[in-house]
């Protein structure tokens, strides 16, 4: 795990994460002091001394009310960089129409696929029909115990080749 905390991979998700966050205040107040921070972070890091912050809670009520509960900037940088070296362990596993936070796929790509399956349905049958649903509360009410044993081993049994990068067992 010590080779995932280098300065140039945190650099690249801080990068990655500034990208639609860079005027929020959380975003500003860490850019003051940009490379103090980094720093900070990535001997935290390295360490093991690193602590999650407390999240910004609020609610949004367009297109319907729910909870968010946004994490603080400098933990969207480690979520970037631990989604940087894990994705390819699970990318195998998703659904080719999962398009939620994954490399090239995304809102846009996803509604071009709806749009093509609607009009494939309806030259076909005259009709066609979709559903659009949210699980009320679901990240809530997920056991983290049970998901992190899930994801703990899924990583676990994959293993560091020589030249880097991850492969499975």
């Amino acid at each position: 795990m010590s080779t995932i905390f280098t300065l140039e991979k945190l650099y690249k998700a801080y990068k990655e994460c500034q990208k639609g966050k860079k005027n929020t205040i959380n975003a500003l107040c860490f850019e003051v002091e940009r490379e103090k921070n980094l720093i900070l972070l990535l001997n935290e890091l390295q360490s093991g001394t690193y602590e999650i912050s407390r999240s910004v809670y609020f609610i949004v009520t367009n297109p319907t009310a729910r909870e968010i509960f946004a994490a603080d900037f400098r933990d969207r940088i480690v979520h970037h960089l631990l989604c940087n070296e894990i994705q390819n362990i699970f990318e195998a596993d998703f659904i080719s129409d999962s398009y939620a936070n994954r490399k090239r796929k995304g809102t846009h790509k996803a509604v071009a696929q709806l749009q093509k399956y609607t009009r494939e349905a309806k030259s076909k049958t005259k009709n066609g029909y979709y559903l659009k649903l949210d699980v009320e509360s679901f990240f809530c009410s997920i056991n983290r115990e049970i998901l992190y044993s899930i994801v703990e081993k899924k990583i676990r049994d994959c293993s560091q080749p020589v030249g880097g990068g991850l492969r499975r067992k």
